[in-house]
């Protein structure tokens, strides 16, 4: 399998990114930044901030609206395109839903917020080919004081949503389920659940076992996946974006 070929920014993708890269230039001081504060409070590795400063990647709506709220300005001021497709996007909502997103911003002060992760930006120095990957909640907003109960730390510092979209690692987590990542993580740091991806640009989320000859065994919990050997080499080719620490079980039942 070979690593597809990323595709060019056009002159207007390249100008919005210039923009930002400017406004971010101008501010960082002021408001204290540096691109690995960054990094932490977008949820996305600093070479992911570093490409859509500099103009490798793309800016989206997602991430043009985060770096607006960072930066104290209007998506508009670096990009009219991507202004304009919110703009479309809120028009498509009905009061009912915008109500909704009223009242998610009224959070309780003492709350905090755990955003999903860019799975595409983390992965940014390899790329993803396998990129279908299902959204399915974008944020959980939690109790500070419920924060040591519910992940066995006392801060959300560097941990992440991610959705797992296969069931490859069943009964432990299924299909469908949200997992908390920490993307702190870059290596391997004991036996657990890994997201990571191969160097041919391929996302797994798999559990990671040191064996005795010093290789590395991949693993399913789900039996009807066999196992794959990684020799120490071929897993420091491998990107690791972050390990799961705990696991939120989704499952709808008929009322």
């Amino acid at each position: 399998m070979s690593t597809q070929k990323k595709k060019e920014l056009t002159p207007e993708q390249k100008a919005e990114c210039e923009k930002l890269n400017d406004i971010y230039e101008q501010k960082k001081s002021e408001l204290g930044l540096t691109q690995a504060s960054v990094s932490e409070k977008l949820g996305i590795n600093q070479s992911a901030v570093n490409h859509y400063l500099k103009g490798t990647n793309a800016l989206n709506a997602n991430i043009a609206s985060k770096f607006a709220r960072l930066l104290n300005i209007t998506v508009d001021q670096f990009s009219l395109r991507i202004s304009n497709e919110i703009k479309q996007m809120a028009d498509t909502l009905d009061q009912e839903k915008l109500n909704e997103i009223t009242l998610l911003e009224k959070r309780p002060k003492n709350s905090v917020t755990i955003p999903l992760l860019d799975i595409y930006a983390a992965a940014a120095p390899t790329g993803i080919i396998n990129v279908d990957y299902p959204e399915v909640i974008k944020e959980i907003t939690i109790d500070q004081d419920q924060v040591l109960e519910l992940l066995g730390r006392k801060t959300i510092q560097g941990i992440n949503l991610i959705n797992v979209p296969t069931d490859s690692m069943s009964p432990t987590i299924n299909k469908g389920d949200v997992a908390f990542i920490d993307v702190t993580c870059r290596c391997y740091a004991g036996e657990g659940v890994y997201a990571f991806v191969d160097e041919y640009g391929e996302l797994f989320i798999k559990r990671l076992q040191r064996v005795p000859n010093g290789g590395i065994k991949i693993l399913s919990d789900n039996p009807k996946y066999a196992p794959l050997d990684f020799t120490q080499e071929e897993l420091k080719r491998c990107y690791i974006m972050g390990k799961l620490v705990k696991a939120l079980p989704l499952h709808m039942i008929d009322l």
